[in-house]
């Protein structure tokens, strides 16, 4: 069984993501790295991936995987104060639609890394450490997706409380 998301059309044809969010401190409130694991499949012309380091809805990190144009391609996405940067050149992958693809997410406020079906796709270090990891979860920016095999694991825990 998978989670199913849909993009939904609001008001003004404005599209709004479909996002589920899981809540750090439901887990350990002392994280101070994790790895994330996820299951994706898209849809037709669809956008979707792992949300992370999520401080509010305007606020966060994304690993996207696209196949809206003819080529699939990955890219790290970040939203800050509602603008949508991407912090890194697309990787032009060979996604296709109906297929699943395992990712491996490993964040520690300054460095995250992503292994997509067992291949190093992304490792890159930001300027900046954050020392709130925030929340983690999935989002479906455009289209339809599955997700699965959904796994959070703290790598290191701070023992200060």
């Amino acid at each position: 069984s998978y989670l199913y998301g849909i993009q939904k059309t609001s008001k003004q044809n404005l599209l709004t993501p479909s996002i589920i969010l899981l809540k750090k401190q439901n887990i350990c409130s002392n994280i101070l790295s994790y790895k994330f694991d996820v299951s994706v499949m898209l849809k037709n012309n669809s956008k979707a991936g792992l949300i992370f380091r999520v401080l509010s809805s305007d606020d966060f990190l994304s690993i996207i995987l696209d196949i809206s144009e003819t080529t699939g391609k990955l890219y790290l996405l970040k939203i800050s104060k509602g603008i949508p940067y991407q912090l890194i050149t697309p990787t032009h992958i060979p996604i296709v639609q109906n297929s699943w693809y395992n990712l491996q997410l490993t964040f520690n406020g300054s460095t995250v890394q992503l292994i997509m079906n067992n291949a190093n796709i992304i490792n890159s270090r930001f300027n900046e450490h954050v020392n709130d990891l925030g929340d983690i979860g999935l989002v479906v920016l455009n289209g339809e997706a599955g997700f699965g095999n959904i796994s959070f694991l703290p790598n290191e825990v701070s023992t200060l409380t």
